[in-house]
């Protein structure tokens, strides 16, 4: 009875550092905040720049109905 338990025991403990020294979810997260930090940095990107980005537009699309050398 008592090689059992202690057996038990042993093979939670073990189980339990098993689970603590994984590395698999580390990377998920790494790259998850990388996303997410590329992500916030282009949305502060697109609010600054918004005014030129939108004339960039306008002309793009004012060239195209009247051509240069047209």
């Amino acid at each position: 009875m008592t090689n059992a338990l202690s057996w038990l025991v042993v093979r939670a403990q073990n189980l339990v550092v098993d689970v603590r020294e994984r590395e698999e979810g580390q990377t998920f997260v790494e790259y998850a905040l990388l996303l997410a930090g590329i992500a916030i940095l282009l949305i502060v990107a697109i609010i600054f720049l918004k005014d030129q980005i939108a004339n960039l537009f306008s002309n793009t699309g004012s060239s195209l109905s009247n051509p240069v050398g047209g």
